[in-house]
């Protein structure tokens, strides 16, 4: 989403609530499958013991009885009480490494590049889905540093997700100009 780049491109304050909505927009852990070990409920779900559940973060990350507008990309969402990292004796834990890391990548990615755009606007056909995991191995963006923008292929996207008429900003790795 160009105005929330330029937002944090300029104000890098932002760039903590870029990475958490990043987190919570491209959910790389897909799902999670857990076995009831007794009756229970979820929601107005009976539940009975032996039952497979399954847990959809994607879905869970845009669950409109927690996020307001759940399907608008927002770096100013606050709380952004996410769980792409898992939750419980699931949690993460690299999930402090993680989020220094997204802040240093897009820190130097604003200061080098505060005008990266997507280069196209459909889903790349290099985007491999499997039931556990969203990953890419590549996406076209356009740089400018105050001239005509310049078109750059990128490898080892980490993540990339979509939302009706919407797309994410993911992990960049920058290897040269595609001409």
């Amino acid at each position: 989403v160009p105005e929330q780049w330029d937002a944090a491109a300029a104000d890098r304050s932002l760039i903590p609530g870029l990475v958490e909505e990043v987190i919570r927009w491209v959910t790389p852990l897909n799902n999670f499958f857990r076995t009831a070990t007794r009756d229970d409920r979820i929601g107005d779900q009976p539940v009975k013991a032996g039952d497979r559940v399954l847990i959809a973060y994607p879905s869970a990350n845009r669950d409109d009885a927690v996020f307001d507008e759940p399907y608008r990309f927002d770096i100013r969402r606050d709380p952004n009480p996410h769980v792409a990292f898992g939750q419980g004796t699931h949690h993460c834990l690299g999930v402090s490494l993680a989020r220094i890391e997204g802040q240093e990548v897009f820190r130097a990615m604003a200061e080098r590049f505060p005008a990266l755009r997507l280069a196209t606007r459909t889903r790349s056909s290099a985007c491999a889905r499997s039931g556990e995991a969203t990953s890419s191995d590549s996406i076209t963006v356009r740089i400018s540093h105050e001239g005509p923008y310049e078109e750059l292929a990128t490898t080892s996207v980490v993540a990339t997700g979509y939302g009706p008429g919407e797309e994410a900003v993911g992990s960049l790795g920058i290897v040269g100009p595609t001409r």
